[in-house]
């Protein structure tokens, strides 16, 4: 398996379900969440638009 430590996933509809499952083990992978304040970058989601 890949090593996805440090990286950022976008997991949509991770509320229930399959989405969820994916959030539980992107955690588990140590991957980084793109809604948490300690990681958002303003400047960065000005250029995505």
């Amino acid at each position: 398996m890949k090593d996805f430590a440090g990286k950022v996933a976008v997991i949509t509809g991770a509320g229930s379900g399959f989405g969820r499952e994916l959030a539980r083990l992107r955690d588990v992978l140590g991957q980084r969440n793109p809604s948490d304040p300690f990681t958002y970058k303003p400047e960065v989601a000005h250029r995505v638009g």
